[in-house]
C-alpha cells in the first residue's frame, strides 16, 4: 500500500504570507525561490506545521512555553 501524494498547499495568513496562496507540490523537484520577504521560509513552515503539528522554528520563539506559539504565526500588516 503506497502513501498519499501531497500535491499541493493552501495557506492563508501565516506568517509573512498576506491573503491566500496554493502552492503545488506535485512535480518530482519543487523550487521554492524570491527576493528576501517573498514568503519562502514561510511556504516550508506552514508544511512542517502541516506534517507535523508544530513548527520547530516558532515553538522556540518567545511565548511558546506558555503553549501561545502560534499567535506568532498569524500574519499581521505592518504598520504605515
Amino acid at each position: 500500500m503506497s502513501s498519499p501524494d501531497l500535491t499541493s498547499i493552501t495557506i492563508k495568513d501565516f506568517r509573512s504570507i498576506n491573503g491566500s496562496i496554493t502552492v503545488p507540490l506535485d512535480a518530482p523537484i519543487v523550487l521554492i525561490h524570491g527576493v528576501n520577504g517573498a514568503g519562502k521560509s514561510s511556504v516550508l513552515s506552514a508544511l512542517e506545521l502541516a506534517l507535523t503539528g508544530r513548527v520547530e522554528s516558532l515553538s522556540r520563539s518567545e511565548g511558546a512555553s506558555s503553549g501561545i506559539w502560534s499567535i506568532a504565526a498569524v500574519h499581521r500588516p505592518r504598520s504605515p
